[in-house]
């Protein structure tokens, strides 16, 4: 394991979204998120391990911000 491990607060910092977020994915769609550490009392990701979740990840799992575009049709 390595010796940095994340909080939620530095998740969301990474992923640029709110701590919320994270919370809710946690719940109804984690396979959006890294595993996170186990046998550990409070939510920790090991920062090497969700670098290369996101680096290995495609996009239609990563997380998307925002409403969805509509694309203008002419």
């Amino acid at each position: 394991m390595s010796e940095s491990l994340w909080t939620i607060k530095e998740l969301a910092d990474f992923l640029k979204c709110s701590q919320k977020t994270i919370y809710k994915y946690r719940c109804k769609t984690p396979e959006k998120l890294p595993p996170c550490v186990p046998n550990i009392q409070f939510l920790r990701w090991d920062e090497k391990t969700v670098k290369e979740f996101y680096r290995n990840t495609t996009n239609d799992k990563a997380i998307k911000m925002g409403r969805p575009r509509s694309i203008p049709t002419f």
